[in-house]
């Protein structure tokens, strides 16, 4: 809880409430050592001290992805990758290896923010039709056309026409129509 309120304090300009909360999420590393706690205090701080100190917030997660690695969990080794690898702190092409996990794990969101990274890197990205299916599995998640804009950063208008484009695709007339067809194996 500590490291996401740092985060979101840091986000928000709030620097001395995220040093604080930085401060507290360090002394509860020392209280109970834990490896978990230590990934979650290096992420925190790379955050709110990547303006004031980017060599530290660097080396910080550096640290934080040879922990994770060391953890041993796939999906915190693979968000913990995107992290460093968008902030410059290991080779983007780590990027490569956290799309195959979140794919591998259904973590459609995350998938697609990796895919957009990699894009954003340079590196090579999976092929158009790969990407359009991995699009309609989040069209499918029902979310409202504003959340899916986000989501795609589309504006809503192109996100509407995503979802018209699949309902015609699909030969669903409604969204919920289109989340019950997503759940038979012949959904394309």
């Amino acid at each position: 809880m500590r490291q996401v309120l740092a985060q979101l304090t840091s986000r928000a300009g709030r620097d001395r409430e995220a040093a604080d909360c930085l401060r507290r999420l360090e002394h509860l590393v020392q209280q109970t050592g834990t490896d978990r706690t230590r990934l979650l205090y290096l992420l925190a701080s790379a955050r709110v001290l990547r303006d004031e100190a980017p060599d530290t917030a660097r080396r910080d997660l550096r640290e934080a992805v040879d922990l994770a690695r060391r953890r041993g969990l796939p999906f915190e080794t693979a968000t913990t990758l995107v992290t460093a690898a968008t902030a410059g702190a290991v080779p983007a092409t780590v990027l490569h290896e956290a799309y195959e996990v979140f794919g591998r794990t259904g973590a459609s969101l995350w998938h697609f923010h990796t895919r957009t990274a990699l894009r954003e890197a340079g590196l090579t990205v999976p092929g158009r039709r790969q990407a359009t299916t991995e699009n309609d599995h989040l069209l499918t998640e029902q979310l409202t056309t504003r959340q899916i804009a986000r989501v795609l950063h589309l504006t809503e208008n192109a996100a509407s026409r995503r979802l018209s484009r699949l309902f015609a695709r699909t030969g669903t007339r409604s969204r919920t129509e289109l989340v019950t067809a997503s759940l038979t194996p012949t959904f394309r």
